[in-house]
């Protein structure tokens, strides 16, 4: 390998490395992001206790004590 071929190479794999870390800075705050948005809607979708019961720490209405 010449090396002008060389040096060809080297800088293309620079570029690859960087495009990668280019694309993982947006990429991981939308990984994060989506599973919280998950986790916020499954707790405000739930429906309101009646009268006279609270939820538990499961997440289920029951009776006051």
């Amino acid at each position: 390998m010449s090396e002008d071929n060389k040096n060809v190479s080297e800088e293309q794999a620079t570029e690859a490395r960087r495009d990668f870390i280019k694309k993982t800075a947006y990429i991981a705050p939308v990984v994060v992001t989506m599973g919280m948005t998950a986790s916020f809607a499954a707790y405000g979708s739930q429906a309101a206790c009646p009268a006279g019961e609270v939820r538990n720490v499961d997440g289920f209405c029951e009776k006051k004590l």
